[in-house]
C-alpha cells in the first residue's frame, strides 16, 4: 500500500501550455525479451470483490477492450493500491505522466486550466471512475489535473509494465495460435507472414458445458479453433 506525497506548491506556477511544441513526438522505453523466463510481473493481492470492481471499471475503457481475459486479469494484478489524502493532486496538467489510475473509493474532480490561468472543473468521478490512460499509450504531459476532494483509495498501473504485460501475453497467445493454424490443411500454403497474420485477428471464445459452438444449417461466418475442451458432434437426421 502506497500513501500519494504531499508537495508544497507555488500556487503561482502555471504548468507549460499544451502547445504542439512542447510535446514529445516520440517515445522510448526499454527493451523487453517476451522470451524472458527470469522477467517476473509484480503481483499485489487483492480480494475477489476488489478485483471485480478493476475489472468492471477499466472493461469498457477502449484501452482494454480488445484484451484477452489472461492479459486483463495480469493487468488488474500488477494494480498498486494508493492511498490518497483530501487534496491531493493525483496527476497534474503539464506533468510528465506515467501512470494510469482506477478509483476505489472517494470523490475527485477534474480540472483544467486555460492559457489565460482560467480553471474549470470538466469532470466529477464518485466512488468508480479511471483516468490517465493517456500516459499509457503516450509519452506526453498530463491535458488536466485530478484532485482529490475526499479521502480515498485508487489503483495505479505503471506504463512500462503494462506494455510489459500485453506484449508478453501477446507473444504467448501468437505462438499459440500459429501452432493451431499449423495444423489446419486449409493454411498449409500460406507463409509465416501470412499465417501471424492470422494469428493476431483470431479471439478467444469461452464455451460452457452443452454450449452450442455452431448449429447446423446456420450460415457460416468463422473458423473455430478447439484449444482444450472436448467437443460431442451432432447431426440432425430428420429430412
Amino acid at each position: 500500500m502506497e500513501t500519494l506525497p504531499l508537495t508544497d506548491e507555488d500556487d503561482d506556477e502555471q504548468p507549460p501550455p499544451l502547445s504542439s511544441e512542447n510535446r514529445r513526438k516520440s517515445i522510448f522505453t526499454r527493451g523487453y525479451d517476451p522470451n524472458d523466463q527470469d522477467e517476473n510481473l509484480d503481483v499485489y493481492p487483492k480480494s475477489e470483490e476488489a478485483k471485480k470492481k478493476l475489472e468492471d471499471s477499466v472493461k469498457d475503457n477502449l484501452l482494454f477492450r480488445g484484451l484477452e481475459p489472461e492479459q486483463l486479469m495480469a493487468i488488474i494484478d500488477a494494480m498498486k493500491e494508493v492511498i490518497v489524502r483530501k487534496g491531493d493532486e493525483i496527476i497534474k496538467q503539464g506533468e510528465d505522466g506515467d501512470y494510469f489510475y482506477v478509483i476505489d473509493k472517494g470523490t475527485y474532480e477534474v480540472h483544467v486550466k486555460k492559457e489565460n490561468g482560467e480553471e474549470s472543473i470538466m469532470q466529477t468521478y464518485v466512488g468508480r471512475g479511471c483516468f490517465g490512460e493517456l500516459a499509457l499509450m503516450y509519452n506526453q504531459p498530463r491535458q488536466a489535473t485530478v484532485r482529490a476532494v475526499t479521502d480515498g483509495t485508487v489503483f495505479s498501473l505503471e506504463r512500462d509494465l503494462f506494455n510489459k504485460i500485453v506484449v508478453k501475453s501477446a507473444h504467448v497467445r501468437r505462438k499459440l495460435y500459429g501452432e493451431l493454424i499449423d495444423k489446419v490443411s486449409l493454411f498449409e500454403t500460406l507463409t509465416e507472414y501470412e499465417k501471424l497474420k492470422i494469428a493476431d485477428v483470431l479471439y478467444t471464445l469461452v464455451f460452457s458445458d452443452g454450449d452450442s459452438i455452431i448449429k447446423q444449417g446456420e450460415t457460416a461466418d468463422g473458423h473455430v479453433f478447439r484449444h482444450f475442451g472436448k467437443r460431442q458432434d451432432h447431426e440432425d437426421s430428420r429430412q
